[in-house]
């Protein structure tokens, strides 16, 4: 039973490992879209970019298309 609940702990670490590799930063984002930071920031409080903000930190999903690509179709 242990070896069971064991694997069931590291199956749920690596289901976070997983989600937390689609997470990036807003200045991570902005190297990653070519845009700027502050450009990022609006789009988030927009709503226009799936993220969430924790404190005073943006937290966006890296699986997103461009939002600069988005927006010309």
């Amino acid at each position: 039973m242990l070896y069971s609940i064991h694997r069931k702990c590291a199956s749920a670490q690596l289901g976070v490992i997983k989600v937390l590799e689609n997470i990036i930063g807003v200045k991570e984002a902005a190297e990653l879209w070519g845009l700027e930071a502050s450009y990022i920031k609006n789009l988030c409080a927009q709503g226009k970019v799936k993220a969430k903000k924790i404190g005073n930190t943006w937290i966006i999903d890296r699986r997103q298309e461009n939002p600069s690509k988005a927006k010309k179709n």
